[in-house]
């Protein structure tokens, strides 16, 4: 540089330097240059052909005045200089001055005029003095000038730097809103979007629901499956339901709709075929024949089939292997523009020692390279042909060539194309040494470069696979039995992708804080450029913005979704933070691909290609074939093939077309014949004129006439003429209407449909026969021509099944044995066949019975609005008044003055179901029911451990666990009370009978008699004809106990729901608590049942009663049955003794001197016993011996040494008996309930009032 230049640098620092030490603004500057250099310092610099931008007009008047300051100072510079010089001088003129004056004190004593000189020069050297005073004092003043002219100019500066801040901070706030109104109608473009789909699927369902309503009207409410599955496809693929064209006859050029009715054919035909050809929904096969389901696939046909395919179709090379080395670590680095990509990638570069690769520097340097004409140094495996650059030598290298390109594009004004960018990208990547890894810095931005990028990376495209897999999924007959069952995975191109997720207004506010720092800085020309491109990207902000968020799903679902590669990190935190995770994320990825790559290292090594591998290898020109050789056998049979593929698979779906074409047809069919026949049912008749006439007839009577009989008798006479030829008319109307049945019915529709049913169905047949007869064919000349013969033409024709001739069928059936699958396809068609037929016939059938029903509903209809006409003349006649109002018979209505309808009475509303009112101490049957059913789960015998007894009641009490399961009293029963309710019930040491517990917890009912058991038990004997013990409920019922289900008082109010009848609802209960709930139906042994009622409140009495229902016969006790029990009034005593009484003279009538044998007795003392069959402690302790000894004893002490019944009366009368009798607690009748420790004895004379 040349001095001056230095100058003017040095002067504008120094201005600066000035400025920034006035305002104290030194130590902001240091820290906003250390903050910009951190961030911006990795940014790539623009080159000269890039858009460069001047600074505002700001700029350049600073500059002028720093040009201005400059010129001044180099003029302050020349009067200085000029100063010191003129100061030397004077410093040389006192030296001189001063050995002048030496001179002259030595002169001056030599002479007088010495003197007078000297005075002179003393004179002039002060005249010296104050000339330079002033000049000095002059210099002050300029000096001061200068100081405040600098000061203006400082001033002046900070004024345009604050009305500069603040016009920034306005344009910041126009950002902003302009963000905001863009990021607005970004939200109302995809509510548009959305609500279009929205509006799309919602008029899909619309037209859905519409459909389906319609063919409920159609099909009368039945619907077939076949076409719900048809309209959920149509659907699902968000095609109209409603048909929109006609498409017969075809047209030569289509209409938009025509072409939507050709898409949904297709789906259709695709849904069908698909169906058809893996045998499920409507094409399963039915259980009888799924036995004969053909195999899946053909292992030697598919074998064949797909060997003659890759010869024929020879398979296109593997693509070639990635470009790139075996990087340790490939990744790129994706975000919005300020979300710190730059900060962390520069993070990266020194702390994990990787490249980093930024699209924007790499164009740079290929335009670089093109203009210094870089040579080629090596062979590139990238093919710059395909690329769209101009030609150029080919001694240029790679880069060279795709600067040129680049050059070029930009100079004609046109983006640079993705292909290009990823050209430039790969290419320096493939410069790079493998042993770093490298990341990409914001690349790629776009779905299309992403492609590019994994196509240059992986050597695959994911477009051409996403077209392969598409092409796989054709219609094939045969499956390749050498294919993968999953295809290949490859790995991902890239290793990772990390996206910095940074929130609009964090971006603008960077923006904004970065603007805002820069200005009023002292930079270098690099920083100039650095800043210019940094003002041009905030220029291209909104843009930017918008773009980024444009692209991001498509590359998110690419990155997310199908590579699975991508990993989010918040950038909102702080700058070190986000640096170190980014760093802690590339440290897992280096240690994740370290393991997956050690174990074939040395594969991978051997497996590295050469270019000269990768290049195609000259196309050679294939002999000619020869006939009979293995090349001639595909050439012929492979288009044979193909030709009956494409045969098979359009005749199969244009069969299915017309198969649900007859579908519908039939359905509209079945439908107007139905709604012709309704209106065919309304049609008018002339019933009306005899009305009106006989009407007529009646009002002309005279009035003194009304009274007399036989005028009445006449008139009733009339009426009654009237009324048969009302029916007659309604009878020929109904054999006119049966006639049209029949001749709908005889018209022929159903024969033809079956016979097009038929003859769709053996078209189906007749596809599968030419399968196999093709298959068969090709079999055969594939055998032929690997022998090395020619094929020959077979002389016989293929089979053709005639329509309509189901014998030859059959045949058919018999001579295609040879192949399982023809054999079974023909044979599910035909059991399909039948089923058609069956449907069919079943449809007609019951369209023609609705018909018959609804004939006979008119009819019937018909007659009663007769018989109302008729009550409503007899009424007039009887009570001898005209009939003012006209009477209108209108098909089946009956109106009176043309406007009121007749009606029967309606039938009053069903009364509500009767409840029950708990009590307070008083369970009801629902609480009966719950506690049984509970019992029944625990103790399905019917004997349980008390402790399990004491916990089930203190678990219903304190844990309200069965709520409302007891009433209310009941739920303060305490541990001591529910205990010793268990040892009242106690049977045998430690068991409770449950059901015991449950019939004196159901009190009160009404205590049986000995004669009403016996009587009981008589009754159950004469139901149970197979004398086996048990009675179904059926049978219970009839035989029934001796209280009935009572009476109760209907109230007047037919809303009002009826007394809720206890007894009735007991019987039920009782049913429910001693049947055996194992058998099917529940059974009931009516003998344990009445042993169960034999109990009593005396327990000598119970054992009693028990020997009587045992023996059927009056067992009586010598003393009184009834002790002294305490009565709550006086003067029921004497009624409860006198209905004691009667029942013991009644009782009388059942007394016979009884005997009882062995097992009778033991059924009656060992009860208990001999049902303990639950699972307690004490079961594997009793023992037959502990249960007979002693009774055997007894029999023998009585005399029967063959244990023969005996006598009743000689049994009690041993002290054994009579021991075991006194102290028999089983038949105690507990009738009372603890509650809080107090006994509340409820007497049984009060239930027997029952």
């Amino acid at each position: 540089p040349s001095p001056l230049h230095m100058n003017q640098e040095f002067s504008s620092g120094y201005l600066i330097g000035e400025l920034l030490n006035k305002f104290e603004l030194q130590e902001d500057f240091d820290q906003f240059s250390q903050s910009r250099y951190g961030r911006d310092v990795a940014t790539p610099t623009i080159t000269e052909l890039l858009s460069t931008y001047s600074d505002d007009e700001y700029i350049r008047k600073v500059q002028k005045r720093l040009e201005e300051d400059t010129f001044a100072r180099e003029q302050r510079e020349k009067r200085r200089r000029k100063m010191l010089r003129e100061q030397l001088i004077a410093h040389e003129a006192q030296e001189e001055a001063y050995r002048e004056e030496q001179l002259i004190n030595r002169l001056m004593r030599q002479s007088q005029q010495e003197r007078r000189i000297a005075v002179q020069l003393l004179h002039v050297k002060h005249e010296k003095e104050v000339m330079w005073q002033d000049r000095i004092f002059r210099e002050k003043q300029f000096e001061e000038r200068r100081l405040k002219e600098f000061q203006e100019a400082l001033d002046r500066e900070a004024a345009l730097a604050k009305q500069e801040k603040i016009e920034f901070e306005e344009q910041a706030h126009k950002e902003k809103q302009l963000h905001a109104k863009l990021a607005a109608q970004r939200a109302e473009e995809r509510y548009k979007k959305h609500f279009a789909i929205c509006w799309e699927v919602v008029d899909q369902i619309i037209d859905l629901v519409t459909k389906i309503g319609e063919y409920r009207t159609l099909t009368n409410n039945l619907i077939p499956i076949k076409i719900m599955r048809d309209w959920k496809e149509l659907f699902l693929k968000g095609k109209p339901i409603y048909e929109q064209a006609e498409l017969d006859p075809l047209p030569a050029d289509p209409t938009p709709d025509q072409i939507i009715e050709f898409e949904k054919m297709d789906i259709l035909d695709e849904k069908d075929y698909d169906e058809y050809k893996i045998m499920i929904e409507e094409w399963y096969p039915p259980e009888e024949i799924r036995a004969n389901k053909p195999p899946p696939s053909n292992i030697i046909l598919g074998h064949v089939v797909h060997r003659l395919m890759g010869l024929f179709y020879p398979p296109e090379p593997e693509p070639p292997p990635p470009v790139s080395s075996p990087f340790p670590i490939k990744g790129c680095i994706l975000g919005k523009l300020f979300s710190g990509k730059t900060t962390c990638l520069k993070f990266l570069e020194e702390a994990c020692n990787i490249h980093v690769l930024s699209i924007d520097t790499l164009i740079a340097e290929a335009i670089q390279a093109y203009h210094e004409k870089e040579m080629s140094s090596e062979t590139s495996l990238l093919q710059v042909s395909k690329l769209d650059i101009p030609s150029m030598d080919q001694i240029f290298s790679i880069r060279a060539q795709l600067g040129g390109g680049a050059e070029t594009l930009l100079k004609k004004g046109k983006s640079i194309p993705d292909e290009l960018l990823v050209g430039i990208m790969v290419e320096a990547i493939s410069r790079l040494p493998p042993e770093k890894g490298w990341i990409l810095d914001g690349f790629p931005m776009t779905l299309n470069q992403a492609k590019l990028l994994e196509k240059a990376l992986g050597g695959r495209d994911p477009d051409e696979e996403e077209v392969n897999a598409k092409v796989l999924k054709k219609h094939n007959l045969v499956i390749d039995p050498a294919a993968p069952k999953e295809p290949a995975v490859h790995p991902p191109g890239l290793d990772f992708v990390i996206l910095l997720d940074v929130s609009d207004s964090i971006v603008l506010d960077r923006i904004a804080f970065g603007s805002e720092q820069e200005r009023g800085d002292q930079v270098s020309d690099a920083e100039l450029q650095r800043r210019e491109k940094a003002d041009s990207v905030r220029g291209q902000m909104q843009h930017r913005l918008v773009r980024f968020l444009e692209t991001w799903p498509d590359l998110k679902t690419w990155y997310a979704n199908q590579q699975n590669i991508l990993i989010k990190v918040n950038a909102e935190m702080e700058e070190n933070l986000m640096c170190q995770r980014v760093k802690q994320i590339i440290m897992e990825q280096l240690v994740k691909i370290e393991n997956e790559r050690t174990p074939r290292g040395k594969a991978q090594k051997s497996l590295s290609p050469s270019p000269e591998d990768v290049l195609p290898p000259a196309p050679i020109e294939p002999p000619p074939i020869k006939p009979g050789s293995n090349e001639w056998v595909p050439e012929f049979l492979v288009p044979y093939w193909e030709t009956v593929e494409k045969t098979y698979v359009n005749n199969i779906k244009a069969t299915l077309r017309c198969l649900r074409a007859e579908q519908h047809v039939i359905i509209y069919y079945l439908s107007d014949i139905r709604n012709h026949f309704k209106e065919y049912l309304k049609r008018p008749d002339h019933k009306q004129e005899f009305v009106t006439q006989w009407q007529a007839d009646y009002n002309s009577v005279a009035d003194d006439l009304w009274d007399d009989d036989e005028t009445k008798e006449e008139l009733h006479q009339r009426v009654t003429d009237l009324r048969d030829r009302l029916w007659d008319i309604c009878e020929n109307r109904r054999n006119e209407a049966e006639q049209e049945r029949c001749a709908i019915m005889n018209d022929g529709w159903l024969p033809d449909r079956m016979v097009l049913l038929m003859d769709h169905i053996f078209s189906l047949m007749q596809n599968e026969l030419d399968r196999f007869q093709d298959t068969k064919r090709l079999l055969h000349d594939y055998y032929r021509g690997m022998e090395g013969k020619i094929p020959t033409d077979s002389s016989t024709e293929f089979i053709r099944i005639p329509l309509i001739e189901l014998v030859e069928k059959e045949q058919l059936l018999e001579a295609g044995k040879t192949m399982e699958a023809a054999k079974s396809r023909l044979e599910l068609l035909k059991v399909k066949a039948l089923a058609f037929m069956e449907d069919l016939h079943s449809k007609a059938e019951v369209t023609y019975r609705n018909m018959e029903k609804w004939l006979g509903e008119r009819f019937l209809i018909e007659m009663s609005s007769v018989e109302k006409l008729t009550e409503v003349a007899r009424n007039h006649i009887e009570t001898s008044t005209r009939m003012q109002y006209e009477l209108v018979l209108e098909g089946t209505e009956f109106y009176i003055n043309g406007d009121i309808k007749v009606f029967p009475d309606a039938v009053p509303p069903p009364r509500p179901p009767s409840v029950e009112t708990p009590t307070v101490d008083t369970l009801t049957i629902s609480q009966l029911s719950t506690l049984h059913k509970q019992f029944l789960k625990v103790a399905p015998k019917g004997l349980m451990l008390s402790k399990t007894f004491t916990d089930i009641f203190f678990d219903l009490v304190t844990l309200n666990l069965g709520s409302n399961s007891l009433p209310d009293a009941w739920t303060h029963l305490s541990i001591y009370d529910l205990q010793s309710l268990a040892s009242l019930l106690t049977v045998d040491v430690d068991t409770v009978d449950w059901r015991r517990f449950l019939l004196a917890a159901a009190q009160p009912w009404p205590l049986p008699s000995v004669k009403e058991l016996l009587e009981t038990l008589q009754r159950f004997r004469a139901v149970d004809e197979g004398r086996t013990g048990f009675v179904t409920e059926e049978e219970y019922n009839q035989a029934g106990l001796w209280f009935g289900s009572g009476s109760v008082i209907i109230p007047d109010s037919p809303i009002e729901p009826l007394p809720f009848n206890r007894q009735e609802h007991l019987l039920k209960f009782f049913f429910t608590l001693f049947a055996d709930p194992e058998k099917d139906p529940p059974q009931l042994n009516y003998v344990d049942m009445l042993l169960y009622f034999a109990s009593h409140p005396e327990s000598i009495d119970g054992v009693y009663r028990a020997l009587s229902v045992a023996t059927e016969t009056n067992i009586q006790r010598e003393k009184d049955k009834f002790p002294n029990i305490p009565r709550e009034e006086g003067g029921e005593e004497g009624e409860e003794e006198e209905d004691e009484k009667e029942k013991e003279d009644e009782a009388h009538s059942f007394a016979s001197e009884g005997e009882i044998s062995l097992d009778t007795l033991l059924r009656v003392f060992n009860y208990e016993t001999n049902k303990a069959a639950d699972n307690h402690r004490f079961t594997n302790h009793l023992v037959p011996k502990d249960n007979y000894e002693n009774f055997i004893k007894v029999y023998k002490d009585l005399g029967s040494e063959d244990l023969q019944p005996i006598k009743v009366s000689l049994l009690l009368k041993h002290p054994f008996i009579q021991e075991l009798v006194n102290s028999c607690q089983v038949y105690k009748l507990h009738v009372s309930i603890p509650f809080h420790g107090v006994w509340r004895l409820v007497i049984i004379r009060k239930y027997r009032m029952l």
